[in-house]
């Protein structure tokens, strides 16, 4: 039997067994925990640095967050572990883990003696003396050795991008050591105050760069005195020797370097040359100061794309009809060798605003010539595409190159488009493939059909009787077309009162006949002359109801009547002459005046032709009296963000001047430092021209070797490279981040505007620009840059020009101003030009505003626009614009994002309403902003028409252009 005191003591010796257990594993998570979250937060500094690159005192002060982030974690897990406990706490604990069903608890609490206390006894105690108290406890650990087995990968990884462990720990338990200590303390306390002989140094710096296979280059070396230029993509290995001291690298620009030390005093170091890295730079330390700092420029030469040209069809045709055969021929070049070659077509369809597209590759028949330099050609056959009237077919031909680094790259050729004139366009027709199938019975043909007839007959090279049956077939149609130029000259009378001739000038009848005689002498069957100029003075005024002949020389009274039959008669001379030139058998003399009649009618076309889109007149806006006229209810300038980073380039040109003024003051090694701190910080500028950065590296070599003046003509040179740029024009492009300047100066330009006159000066005027480009209709808005503009004058304070302006693409005018407009409804293929400006534009801090002036998501423009963007700027470059953006507020207040248009609300086009712009930003800001909610048609109207609106549906295009200028 087991008395009750012998039973407590036994559960009691389990409950101090569960809390010894649960004591010591409680401090053992605690450790675990602690060190997790020490290798987290020396992880989570490693990747900031990494990726940012703290200073040397920011190191020095968050070397010991690991530490006290241990230390704290500890304490805490401690603290919980071994706190006092209540006995029934760990009493419960073993009755849940041990499946007990109470005894536990039972055994320690009084209970009485006699049959039923011994009776408990005999039945708990085997239960009891059967419980392991290690085993009662659980570990816990899985979630602390996760996070720690987490934070040392990381570590690991971070550290071999960093030289290996060993150099990534030296970074952080001397900072002092970190590369650029001098630059991040100004340059203070880093330079020796001696040069002794025995000092350590930097000995020797040797380098061997390796291009990328696919290039079938070979490698180069070169010493520290020589740049790094090599292509990018290439494995470059540095030996660095060093006697004394120790030496540290980064890779100003890009990633640090992986680092190894095969031997005392030398380090080895070895990356991956990528296009953004400027220079290597090398610090020895020593005693806890730097004693020597070299820079290698690095200058990374770019795999251009290839280079590709569509040598036929040398220029856009119109064809008469969607049949025959186009040769095509196209060129690409690329430095190494071309991988693919295409030749891309798209046929698009439609009219007004509703436009659909298709693609396709159409094979090439033949291609020759090395990998380098590839030539292909094909036979288009424009049947199989099924092309009718008014449908437009574009062509470009694309190559990629074997650029297995930072490409493929992609070059493409400028678009060609082939055209089938409508009904009404017979005279637009340019080339002939095949004559019209489906026209009217013994159709007049246009002036420049006979053209492309004349120079098809020339070129086939007939013989003698051949020609001459050819030049009179096409003779006969030059007459039938003079006459129908006589026929609107007569049909305008001048006040009826006299009979007119349906059509005096009209040939004789042999005219369409067979062979006459006297061909080619212009003898009608009455033996008279046709008509001379007097005659043809005679009939115009008789047409158009003047008199005299003296009248011709005072046109600018007349009337547009007369002065399109005037016109019309010298086309008509023109064609008389031609007429006869080619009786005789003369095709190559016809050639002159038949191009002479052309100009002529295109002349004329042009000027009475009522064009649907582009030819609209646009007056001027009275920018005086719009200005201030517009209600500003929901104005919200105040909550634009900041403009950005400052211009760092005058600050960076004054330690140039202050270096160059306090020089002869330096010493060889103090004036090496110092000159080799500015190199460092020019090339650490992206904004600084390169050049700048090397001469003060030659600088810094200079002095080391003691040729002060040398090195100062050096620094001279450097900061004669900083100055010009301070000074360039906008034309000339201006750095990233400059619209914020250029505000600035419209606001200064306000501030000088006469009183008296109240109009802005020019030269710090805002003027609407609308890009032109190649492809497409870049026209199909003309009433929106005027509408835009009269906006800003009505809402605004900003000097604005009062005519916008039209700017092609592939022009450096671009660069001149902050905002370019662009738009339309056909596919977009912009050439190798447009692409290049269009990507620095965007660098430099201008801003795109695309709108796609269809409504259908999916239509020729947005599909084509959105590749285009994607192949300039990188795939996934364009992102949508959230709604909370400073855009929205930039002078109106829209918390709901973009404004719908009527075209969305109405479910024209796709019936979609579009919740979002999207953008590609550059340096933080919007640098191209795309929208389809077709703005282009919600604002092409004219401005005075705005106030039949209930809220002006411009005013959002008022923040584009306040965002444009101040951010």
């Amino acid at each position: 039997m087991t008395a009750p005191g012998d039973l407590r003591a036994l559960a009691a010796g389990l409950v101090a067994g569960v809390r010894a257990a649960y004591r010591r594993r409680g401090a053992i998570r605690a450790a675990t925990s602690a060190l997790a979250w020490a290798a987290g937060t020396a992880a989570g500094l490693a990747a900031i640095d990494a990726a940012a690159g703290f200073s040397a005192g920011a190191r020095g002060a968050l070397a010991t967050l690991p530490a006290a982030a241990f230390l704290f974690a500890l304490a805490r897990g401690l603290t919980r572990a071994l706190r006092p406990r209540p006995a029934g706490t760990f009493a419960r604990l073993a009755e849940e883990r041990a499946a007990l069903g109470e005894r536990l608890a039972t055994a320690l609490t009084a209970h009485p003696g006699g049959l039923l206390g011994a009776s408990f006894g005999a039945e708990a105690r085997p239960y009891l003396a059967s419980v392991q108290a290690r085993g009662v406890v659980p570990w816990r650990l899985r979630g602390p050795a996760l996070s720690l087995a987490a934070s040392l990968l990381a570590l690991f990884a971070i550290a071999a991008f960093q030289g290996g462990p060993q150099a990534a720990l030296e970074r952080w338990l001397d900072p002092g050591a970190g590369v650029g200590a001098a630059a991040d303390a100004g340059g203070e306390g880093t330079v020796a105050a001696g040069g002794a002989a025995d000092e350590p140094r930097i000995a020797a710096v040797s380098w061997r760069a390796s291009p990328p296979g696919y290039s079938g280059l070979e490698a180069r070396s070169g010493d520290g005195g020589v740049p790094i230029q090599t292509l990018a993509g290439s494995r470059v290995r540095v030996a660095v020797e060093a006697r004394g001291g120790r030496l540290e690298a980064r890779v100003i620009g890009g990633p640090t370097p992986r680092r190894s030390e095969p031997a005392p005093g030398r380090i080895e170091l070895e990356w991956t040359l990528a296009g953004a890295d400027r220079a290597l730079e090398l610090e020895l330390r020593a005693a806890g100061r730097v004693v020597e700092r070299r820079l290698v420029p690095l200058r990374p030469v770019a795999d251009a794309p290839p280079h590709v040209s569509l040598e036929a069809p040398a220029r856009d045709l119109t064809l008469a009809e969607g049949r025959g055969v186009v040769e095509v021929r196209a060129r690409a070049e690329d430095d190494f060798a071309v991988r693919a070659f295409d030749l891309l077509w798209i046929r698009s369809r439609g009219s007004g605003e509703s436009y659909s597209f298709d693609q396709g590759v159409l094979p090439w028949s033949r291609t020759e010539g090395p990998a380098r330099s590839r030539l292909a050609s094909a036979r288009l056959d424009l049947g199989s595409l099924d092309l009718g009237p008014g449908d437009v077919l574009h062509i470009r031909a694309v190559a990629v190159d074997n650029n297995a680094v930072g490409g493929p790259g992609e070059g493409v050729s400028d678009t060609r488009t082939l055209r089938v004139a409508r009904a009404d366009e017979e005279d637009l027709v340019d080339a002939v493939l095949t004559l019209p199938a489906e026209a009217e019975a013994n159709p007049i043909l246009s002036q420049r059909m006979l053209i492309l007839l004349t120079e098809r007959l020339i070129a086939g090279g007939p013989g003698p009787d051949a020609l001459r049956a050819g030049a009179l077939d096409i003779a006969r149609e030059q007459a039938r077309l003079r006459g129908r130029i006589g026929e609107i000259i007569f049909s305008r009378t001048g006040d009826g009162s006299e009979e007119v001739p349906a059509d005096p000038f009209a040939p004789p009848d042999d005219l369409f006949g067979g062979e006459i005689e006297d061909a080619g002498h212009g003898h009608d069957e009455e033996g008279r002359d046709p008509l001379d100029p007097e005659d043809v003075l005679e009939a115009a005024s008789l047409a158009t109801g003047t008199g005299e002949e003296e009248e011709l020389e005072h046109r600018h009274d007349e009337s547009a009547v007369l002065s399109l039959n005037r016109d019309l008669l010298a086309a008509y001379n023109a064609m008389w002459e031609a007429e006869r030139e080619l009786r005789q058998a003369a095709a190559a003399a016809s050639l002159p005046p038949q191009h002479q009649a052309l100009d002529i009618l295109q002349r004329i076309r042009q000027g009475e032709r009522v064009f649907a889109r582009g030819r609209q007149t646009v007056p001027p806006v009275d920018v005086a009296a719009a200005r201030g006229t517009g209600e500003l209810e929901g104005v919200n300038p105040g909550a634009r963000e900041s403009a950005g980073a400052a211009d760092t380039r005058p600050r960076l040109a004054a330690l140039v001047e202050d270096a160059l003024r306090l020089w002869e003051e330096l010493d060889a090694a103090r004036g090496s430092l110092a000159a080799a701190d500015l190199a460092a910080r020019l090339f650490s500028d992206p904004a600084i021209d390169t050049r700048a950065g090397e001469l003060a590296g030659r600088a810094a070599d200079a002095a080391r070797q003691g040729d002060h003046d040398g090195a100062r003509r050096l620094l001279a040179q450097a900061l004669r490279v900083l100055t010009p740029a301070l000074r360039a024009g906008s034309v000339a492009g201006p750095a990233a981040g400059s619209a914020p300047p250029y505000f600035d100066a419209l606001v200064r330009s306000a501030e000088e505007t006469s009183p008296e006159r109240g109009t802005p000066r020019a030269p710090g005027s805002f003027r609407f620009a609308t890009a032109r480009y190649a492809s497409g209709d870049w026209d199909s808005a003309p009433l929106v840059p005027a509408n835009i503009t009269h906006s800003i004058a009505q809402y605004t304070d900003i000097p604005v020009e009062p005519e916008p302006a039209v700017v092609d693409l592939a022009s450096r005018e671009v660069f001149g101003y902050p905002l370019l407009f662009m738009t339309g409804h056909l596919p977009v293929r912009f050439t190798a030009t447009e692409s290049d400006n269009l990507r620095a534009y965007v660098e430099r801090g201008g801003l795109l505003f695309i709108d796609d002036h269809n409504h259908d998501i999916d239509a020729a423009f947005h599909r084509t626009v959105v590749a285009e963007l994607e192949r300039i700027f990188g795939s996934g470059s364009l992102a949508e614009l959230p709604d909370d953006h400073e855009l929205f507020r930039a002078f109106f207040d829209f918390p709901d994002g973009p404004p719908t248009t009527a075209h969305e609300l109405n479910g024209w086009g796709d019936g979609l309403v579009h919740e979002s712009l999207r953008a590609i930003l550059s340096g933080g800001r919007i640098g191209v902003l795309y929208s389809n909610k077709d703005y282009s048609s919600q604002w092409n109207y004219h401005a005075q028409n705005k106030r039949f609106n209930a809220i002006d549906d411009t005013r959002f295009g008022v923040n584009v252009i306040v965002y444009a200028l101040t951010r």
